[in-house]
């Protein structure tokens, strides 16, 4: 019996690390890919068989642990990191980043919205800022041009660049 237990632990400990391992690859796949950070895996204790009980503090000593032997583990989560990055200068006005948490919001030709962390935008032929590689439209709180003001309540639209137009600058 103790034979089988030690496979089964052995084998999800196996299990788990396949998934570690796999993590680390997608890491490594992903160095050069804008906007990627990483992801971890966290493991957990899938059983434990108790073998001895714990005792509470008596007189002048402190109690003891129970004692427990671990029967498997498993992954209890994978963790993505989305911390901030470096910012790096492209020489193009249309590439963006953010700063801090966030994502970037684009509508696909179907209304369906996408986030990304992707920042490589470009302009189409009528003036709205979209991702050159997909063609899907970045989204967010167009400014009123008469008041120069946005309304954080509003529904999103379609960032356009008025690429051409005269507007009078006005301070904000």
């Amino acid at each position: 019996m103790a034979l089988i237990r030690a496979m089964n632990a052995a084998i999800s400990g196996l299990r788990a690390q396949q998934t570690k391992i796999d993590s680390i690859g997608n890491n490594l796949a992903n160095v050069g890919t804008t906007g990627y950070k990483s992801s971890s895996v966290d493991f957990a204790t899938l059983l434990s068989q108790t073998v001895g009980f714990g005792s509470a503090p008596s007189g002048n000593l402190g109690g003891t642990d129970p004692t427990q032997i671990g029967l498997g583990t498993q992954v209890s989560s994978t963790r993505l990191n989305f911390g901030q990055g470096n910012f790096v200068a492209t020489g193009l006005n249309t590439d963006l980043s953010i700063d801090g948490d966030g994502f970037f919001i684009l509508k696909d030709g179907s209304g369906q919205e996408i986030y990304t962390r992707d920042g490589s935008f470009g302009l189409n032929a009528a003036n709205l800022l979209i991702d050159p590689s997909t063609g899907f439209k970045v989204q967010g709180l167009m400014a009123d041009l008469t008041t120069f003001t946005i309304t954080p309540s509003g529904s999103l639209t379609d960032v356009t660049i008025p690429v051409g137009s005269l507007t009078i600058a006005q301070a904000t």
